[in-house]
């Protein structure tokens, strides 16, 4: 799970659209190999003396820890990475010639010209000039400065620049930090899940071993398949519908299992049955939450997609507000309502309507048009004007 979000800023500045889609799904199973592999692990850890939230403590070092490798040794650019193949890097170059072809076409159009066929051979001086989105093309940066011809000017050289003011307001990131609020919700409960399991669920550590890993298991089966039929209908949509409309029906059947498996959890008698059940279908929202909350930045612009996520994910935005909240609620609670089913049913009831409300206004912000939230600004200014 961890590698998937260091993963983010490579599928959305590297890859293409789809194959982006698909590189996301394929990080997404292997942390579903991770659940299945570690099953029992999880089993014996439960039942030694080691406390519950050491179950969640573990993951945030090992998050912490690779995310100091990944400041130190990651690179935002493919020619300067280490770990990149030559082949890789030729694909890679041949996806950023095929992105800016298509937003060049998408800018042109954007400012009134007439549609244009591109037959673009990406240069060496435009390899590290990406567009913005809604911008005129690259020629406009360069009016005032005499050395329209020197790619070595300062003046030239265009760096991207985020804007932290805007990222920081914008409806994408406050989005993402609902789900993750959403997300985190109830697994942050770390200290009385045990009392979850034995008093209301009345199943052991090693019941809940098994049940761990038959869920990573099928996750593993099932998100295979839905990793190869996710890329096909990013490209190919069902009834021609936007990507807008095709993101709120995922939305909507995902919001619509979940609760199913709260409703299943928190109601029946059968508690066993019903949470088993729960169990198998909660992959199904991971998947459907694969292609909309997961892949919404990959609809950003390319240099800002990954940022978004990184900000969000690295920070524990989510986390850090759903943690204190929760566990007020609950580690604080006498055990009597630790144990009490009513106590549950409202905590449950409290993350599927946070969850609601993170979808709901998900299908709101969610856009089918890129949009950029960084902005482009010279490297340093012309010799010439500056010594006028």
């Amino acid at each position: 799970g961890n590698i998937i979000i260091l993963g983010y800023p490579i599928a959305a500045a590297w890859l293409l659209p789809h194959e982006a889609n698909f590189f996301v799904a394929i990080n997404i199973l292997s942390s579903m190999v991770g659940v299945a592999a570690t099953s029992f692990v999880s089993t014996q850890l439960l039942a030694s003396g080691l406390e519950w939230c050491w179950c969640y403590y573990i993951p945030g070092i090992m998050l912490f820890l690779l995310s100091i490798g990944w400041f130190i040794f990651g690179s935002d650019k493919p020619e300067t990475s280490r770990f990149v193949s030559r082949a890789e890097l030729e694909l890679l170059q041949s996806n950023t010639i095929a992105k800016r072809n298509e937003s060049l076409l998408r800018n042109h159009e954007q400012i009134g010209g007439s549609p244009i066929v591109t037959n673009h051979r990406d240069d060496s001086a435009d390899e590290t000039l990406p567009l913005v989105t809604g911008a005129k093309p690259r020629d406009s940066y360069h009016c005032r400065c005499p050395h329209r011809e020197r790619p070595e000017c300062p003046a030239n050289e265009l760096k991207r620049k985020p804007n932290w003011l805007v990222i920081f307001t914008c409806p994408t990131m406050w989005a993402l930090i609902l789900v993750q609020f959403a997300n985190h919700w109830t697994a942050k409960n770390a200290t009385l899940w045990p009392t979850f399991y034995s008093n209301i669920l009345h199943i052991d550590s090693s019941t809940i071993g098994i049940m761990i890993g038959i869920k990573g298991v099928w996750a593993l089966i099932f998100g295979t398949l839905f990793a190869i039929v996710t890329r096909t209908l990013v490209i190919n949509r069902p009834f021609n519908m936007s990507l807008t409309a095709y993101r709120r029906w995922n939305q909507a059947i995902a919001t619509t299992i979940y609760s199913t498996s709260v409703i299943l959890i928190v109601c029946l008698d059968c508690n066993r049955l019903a949470n088993f059940i729960a169990l198998l279908i909660q992959p199904l929202v991971s998947s459907f939450n694969s292609i909309s909350h997961d892949q919404m930045p990959l609809d950003l612009s390319a240099e800002d997609s990954g940022l978004l996520v990184s900000v969000i994910r690295l920070l524990s935005i989510g986390d850090i507000v759903a943690l204190p909240v929760s566990s007020y609620i609950l580690s604080h609670a006498p055990d009597a309502l630790a144990g009490d089913r009513a106590t549950w049913k409202i905590v449950w009831s409290v993350g599927l309507a946070v969850r609601a409300l993170a979808s709901f206004y998900f299908v709101l912000v969610a856009k089918s048009r890129p949009k950029s939230y960084s902005r482009l600004e010279p490297s340093g200014t012309c010799k010439s004007l500056s010594e006028k």
